[in-house]
């Protein structure tokens, strides 16, 4: 086996790109009596000041071993998606169909994250195949950062445990 010489560096690193990020997990829940089909939320925000990211989008936990492929996921229907347009993010989740006076949670989280306490205002929009208009809201989002050192042994230590 060949052993990556690098790995406490990239667990480091790995730490530093991920540690941080929390997940947010999302619901809707139907209160009509009728099928919503093809249930769309999407989130609409400045992330100047903060870190996205999708399922797919964060890093992968290093290997001890340089050679080890790393694992792709499967893409799901129902998925959440996250894309920048410059200064905008936006995270569009694909609930699917939502039963009369039931919630459905998307079966993914995105991660969002900052290395300093801010504030997040973003544009919610829910959309589905039978609703003539989305609708249409704001949600808040508020994150309080932490700094924190890690020396060498927590990394080591942390590594030992997995």
């Amino acid at each position: 086996m060949i052993r990556n010489r690098n790995y406490y560096r990239d667990f480091a690193a790995y730490l530093r790109e991920t540690i941080f990020l929390c997940p947010i997990g999302l619901a809707v829940t139907n209160r009509s009596s009728a099928v919503a089909g093809n249930v769309i939320v999407t989130f609409e925000f400045d992330a100047t000041d903060v870190s996205v990211a999708g399922e797919y989008d964060r890093s992968a936990l290093p290997s001890t071993d340089r050679m080890l492929p790393t694992p792709t996921l499967p893409r799901r229907a129902q998925r959440v998606d996250v894309a920048r347009f410059g200064e905008i993010c936006e995270v569009r989740a694909y609930i699917g169909t939502v039963q009369p006076r039931t919630t459905a949670w998307s079966v993914e989280s995105f991660y969002i994250g900052a290395r300093q306490t801010t504030h997040v205002e973003a544009k919610v929009t829910i959309s589905a195949n039978n609703l003539s208009v989305p609708v249409t809201g704001m949600a808040a989002i508020s994150i309080e950062a932490t700094s924190r050192t890690i020396e060498v042994r927590d990394i080591t230590a942390r590594t030992e445990r997995k």
